[in-house]
């Protein structure tokens, strides 16, 4: 029974040590009037000994969700989709307006400033985060 305790109790720790990536100060870009298409940004943190990346997020209130990053191309910004997102072990990267970011196409129905929205976000190493999101 004490060797139960004791494995049961190394299994929890286990756990709980594999899944120390965070999300944090996520929101959505409000939308003008008529648009069906905005970005989600993030700061996402690996606090693991392991290099993971995000591949993909996923929403009920949208079509299509997309990872994207930004880059200078002959003098000009341009935008492309990427597969995923790397995060270095012990790192943290920011999904931000003009890098890296979530695009959202084709809105089921207008967002509302201050509203949460769910998103989950898919990792690498077979984890999962599902997380309320406010649009402003």
């Amino acid at each position: 029974m004490k060797i139960l305790i004791v494995l049961s109790a190394f299994f929890t720790l286990e756990a709980f040590a594999a899944s120390k990536i965070q999300i944090k100060d996520a929101h959505i870009r409000l939308t003008p009037p008529g648009a069906s298409t905005t970005a989600a940004f993030a700061t996402i943190v690996n606090h693991t000994d392991k290099d993971v990346e995000l591949l993909s997020v996923e929403g009920d209130f949208a079509q299509a969700f997309e990872l994207h990053d930004m880059d200078m191309s002959g003098g000009v910004m341009k935008m492309r989709k990427v597969s995923a997102i790397q995060i270095k072990k012990y790192a943290t990267v920011e999904l931000k307006s003009g890098g890296l970011h979530i695009m959202i196409f084709d809105l089921k129905k207008p967002l509302n400033k201050d509203q949460k929205y769910n998103l989950k976000f898919n990792f690498s190493n077979k984890e999962a985060f599902q997380i309320q999101v406010p649009a402003n």
